[in-house]
């Protein structure tokens, strides 16, 4: 993810975290599913618990920093603000 692009399926993205699998901390915005027939499905695991969502429209999450972040069938991810 890093700023802007598509979450890699099967990538566990660190947020708040630096280099190359990492996320910025804030709300993030999907399209929804890359495919028509598809699920756009997304897990954070909070430290506390696992949090997530499947579903056939766009779609927006709030991550923070120390969380870990995956998805699979979405359209690019987007940073929209912290």
């Amino acid at each position: 993810m890093v700023g802007v692009g598509e979450a890699v399926p099967n990538i566990v993205y660190l947020v708040g975290g630096s280099g190359l699998h990492t996320a910025r901390a804030g709300t993030w915005h999907s399209d929804g599913p890359s495919r028509a027939t598809d699920l756009c499905s997304w897990e954070a695991d909070t430290g506390k618990g696992t949090i997530g969502k499947s579903v056939e429209h766009d779609t927006d999450v709030i991550l923070q920093a120390g969380w870990h972040f995956k998805s699979n069938g979405c359209k690019p991810w987007r940073w929209v603000s912290a």
